[in-house]
């Protein structure tokens, strides 16, 4: 078997049946679809059933409620094919997406081949593609770990790579559970073990934007388990002897990773709540003690100036809006 495509399924049933549409309509046609219906409480079980009914290609494991990195992992475990796929259950894929990723990683003998993804937001009517255009297509040694690090061109979102799954299993390659940034950790940890990547720079992947309030207890639990995974990716990093060589990258990161999320914070909540928040990053992370010139000349200039600006929350915050009302995103 090729592919194994995961999807991890909790309470989506708006969007689920056009995400699977998107992958039984795939022009790879041997694949294998598993389908981790992680607890849902809504109609998404039912139409995750309908679908594997109908496609022997599917397959149905229900669990409770333990979140992605659990129903992931539960994935990756199961997985029959060379390579793997996470394809989240609000988002789809264009029809190619599969083969012309598993035809370069096999060319290529590559250990993740990566494409590129759009933003879609039905509620506002808008389709943004994020980032700009690789760099290069093909990424040996010491600098992948080095491009990652500061999201260059191998970004965050695992569901936009292909994985080797002999490189995945061979280098216990499982999502870390109990935090909401795993996907930050695993990047990381995924691409120090990398020998080659190698990248297709067309859009293949959507992920749908859903506009909704978001309580500050949910920002700062964001924050706290950011903080939880840069410490992890520390200690892996330590672990496998490379810090050293990295470290100022490292801070650099970490300076990028915090600033994102204040930057989300200024758009979302009012200023009262985002300054308590503020306050508990300044308090509670390495960010104010990594947040020197000699760490900041590593980030592109945007980052630089709004690594400045966030310590006066005030002008940070109003700062954010404009940049909002401009369009403007930081990647």
């Amino acid at each position: 078997m090729k592919v194994s495509v995961i999807v991890p399924i909790y309470n989506v049933e708006a969007y689920l049946e056009a995400c699977l549409e998107s992958i039984v309509k795939q022009t790879l046609d041997d694949i294998e679809i598993i389908l981790v219906n992680d607890g849902s409480t809504d109609g998404s079980s039912a139409i995750a059933g309908r679908f594997a009914a109908n496609d022997s290609r599917i397959r149905l494991i229900s669990q409770k409620n333990s979140g992605q990195a659990v129903a992931r992992n539960v994935g990756i475990r199961e997985a029959q094919g060379d390579y793997i796929v996470f394809v989240d259950s609000d988002d789809w894929i264009e029809a190619e997406m599969l083969e012309v990723l598993y035809r370069n990683i096999r060319q290529e003998k590559s250990d993740f081949v990566q494409c590129r993804f759009e933003f879609d937001n039905p509620q506002r009517g808008t389709k943004t593609i994020y980032g700009r255009k690789f760099d290069k297509l093909v990424m040996q040694g010491r600098e992948i770990l080095e491009d990652a690090m500061m999201v260059r061109n191998i970004l965050v979102a695992p569901v936009i790579k292909m994985y080797n799954r002999k490189f995945i299993i061979d280098n216990c390659l499982f999502f870390e559970s109990g935090i909401v940034n795993e996907d930050t950790l695993y990047a990381i940890v995924v691409s120090c073990c990398a020998r080659k990547v190698t990248f297709v720079d067309k859009v293949f992947y959507h992920a749908i934007e859903r506009d909704g309030s978001t309580s500050r207890a949910s920002y700062q639990r964001l924050c706290s388990h950011m903080v939880i995974a840069l410490d992890k990716v520390r200690e892996y990093l330590e672990a496998k002897g490379v810090f050293v060589s990295v470290e100022g990258l490292f801070k650099a990161r970490y300076l990028k990773s915090v600033l994102y999320n204040l930057m989300q914070m200024s758009q979302r909540l009012p200023y009262d709540e985002y300054r308590k928040i503020w306050q508990w990053n300044m308090e509670h992370s390495m960010y104010r003690n990594y947040n020197r010139m000699s760490v900041r000349k590593n980030l592109p200039w945007p980052h630089r100036v709004m690594v400045r600006l966030s310590v006066y929350p005030g002008l940070f915050y109003k700062s954010v809006k404009l940049l909002n009302l401009l369009s403007f995103r930081m990647h």
